[in-house]
């Protein structure tokens, strides 16, 4: 039986994909429809892809019919890092374009398992946060604390998330801002928390999201240096941000505008995401 899974036309933060559980004897990803994938709906797509890969032995993508996005999914180095397996269906030919150093402007999709795997993560994110200095993004100040917090987020995913693919790492800037997202597939904050003896009455993902964002709170005895607290201290002091937290079925956007911090939050049962994702939005 074969299972076509149609993605929308945008990936945003806003947009959460449903990674089926059903092992079927071949699945097929429709993306020619996509126009637009913000950096959490890219790590989304290489996330699906890999999932159903686990799935089933036979997995197509069917690539993106807007030469715009297709050139972004090559510029993004998406398709090197999806497995051998997987069948590239309709993917636009852009071999003849010789793209430019944009590592200033965008960190294309990264993949990682280890600690050592996040160690050299730290170039392109020093390069990337260099780039949001120069175009008044961020300030030096604020340069320091992420490149030093960003890779610790993502250490927490190699170090306690136990996702079957590792994690995944990418970033953009546009004219409006820069995103940065990271995602795996693995146990989802609530298992990791709960852990812990201290948070068993934890009840939801929604209200796992919201204790992991307070001080000092963690689901093992090791702590690491920066976790959301401290990324989001920093930003209150210097910049207009959001920060998009999903987990299980919870999902919390935390908004910051110089010296203020507000929640909002929304859980749909109906769309459910294995493990965690995060993106970082700072406006210019």
């Amino acid at each position: 039986m074969t299972i076509t899974m149609a993605v929308p036309s945008r990936l945003n933060g806003r947009t959460i994909l449903t990674l089926p559980s059903e092992t079927m004897e071949e699945y097929v990803i429709d993306a020619s429809g996509l126009q637009f994938v913000e950096p959490m709906g890219l790590v989304q797509l290489a996330l699906l892809v890999h999932h159903l890969t686990d799935l089933s032995s036979l997995v197509r993508f069917v690539a993106p019919l807007d030469s715009d996005l297709a050139h972004y999914l090559n510029r993004m180095d998406f398709y090197n890092h999806i497995p051998d397996a997987v069948e590239v269906v309709n993917v636009l030919d852009t071999s003849s374009a010789c793209p430019a150093d944009r590592s200033d402007v965008l960190i294309p999709v990264r993949f990682f398992r280890t600690d050592v795997d996040v160690e050299h993560l730290f170039e392109d994110v020093a390069k990337f946060l260099q780039g949001m200095v120069v175009v008044k993004t961020i300030t030096s100040t604020l340069y320091s604390t992420l490149t030093v917090a960003i890779p610790e987020l993502c250490g927490n995913v190699s170090s306690h998330s136990s996702s079957p693919c590792g994690g995944i790492l990418t970033a953009q800037t546009y004219r409006h801002g820069s995103y940065l997202a990271v995602g795996d597939l693995g146990i989802g904050i609530r298992e990791h928390l709960t852990r812990n003896p201290k948070y068993q009455s934890i009840g939801t993902d929604e209200e796992a999201i919201r204790r992991a964002m307070e001080p000092g709170v963690t689901g093992t005895r090791d702590r690491r240096g920066y976790g959301f607290d401290e990324v989001l201290e920093q930003l209150e002091e210097t910049a207009d941000a959001e920060l998009y937290v999903h987990s299980g079925n919870g999902w919390v956007r935390t908004v910051v505008r110089r010296g203020r911090r507000r929640k909002t939050s929304a859980t749909d049962h109906q769309r459910s995401f294995p493990g965690t994702l995060i993106q970082l939005i700072v406006r210019s």
